[in-house]
C-alpha cells in the first residue's frame, strides 16, 4: 500500500514542480499610443468664410451614438437638405460650441448650434456664402482619401451649392 500512495504522492509533486515553471512570465504593459492633434484647417477656414449668420431661431443638437452629419441636416432642414451640414459646422464653430475639424470625424456628446436655414437663405448675401462654404467643402472631400460615402458627399454638397 505504500508503494501506490508514494507513487501518487510523486506524481502529484512532479505535475506541481512542472506547472510552476511552466507559468508564462507576466507580459510588460504596451506603452500608450500619444493622441496626435488634428492639424488639416482646411474645413474649419471654410467654415470662417460663411460668417456672419443669423442665429434667430437657432437650436442646439447634442450628437448622439449612430449620427452623421446628413442624418442631423436632414432632421432638421428636411431629407433635401442632407447637404447643409457644413453650416451646421460654421455656426458651431462660431458659437464656440464645438470645433470639427473633419466633418467625419464626430463624437457622441458634441453639442452643434443648427440655425434656421430658411431664415438664412433668404439673405442673399448669406444665401452666396452658404454657396461658397458648400463648394469649398466639396472641394476638400475632392482631395480628401475615399471613405466610405466620400464621393456621394462631395457630390451631394456640389449639386446641392449648384441650387443655390
Amino acid at each position: 500500500m505504500k508503494k501506490p500512495v508514494s507513487l501518487i504522492l510523486a506524481m502529484l509533486a512532479i505535475l506541481f514542480a512542472v506547472s510552476c515553471k511552466s507559468a508564462p512570465a507576466a507580459e510588460p504593459e504596451p506603452e500608450p499610443v500619444p493622441v496626435q492633434e488634428h492639424t488639416d484647417t482646411r474645413f474649419t477656414n471654410a467654415y470662417e468664410a460663411v460668417l456672419p449668420i443669423l442665429y434667430d431661431g437657432a437650436q442646439n443638437y447634442t450628437i448622439a451614438a449612430g449620427d452623421t452629419l446628413t442624418r442631423i441636416s436632414r432632421k432638421f432642414y428636411g431629407r433635401r437638405n442632407a447637404f447643409f451640414f457644413p453650416f451646421i459646422m460654421a455656426a458651431s464653430k462660431d458659437k464656440r460650441t464645438v470645433d470639427i475639424v473633419d466633418p467625419d470625424l464626430i463624437e457622441p456628446g458634441m453639442e452643434l448650434v443648427v440655425p434656421d436655414l430658411e431664415l438664412n437663405l433668404a439673405q442673399p448675401e448669406i444665401k452666396a456664402r452658404i454657396k461658397t462654404l458648400l463648394d469649398s467643402v466639396s472641394k476638400i472631400y475632392r482631395e480628401k482619401p475615399d471613405t466610405n460615402w466620400s464621393f456621394e458627399i462631395r457630390d451631394g454638397l456640389a449639386a446641392t451649392a449648384g441650387t443655390l
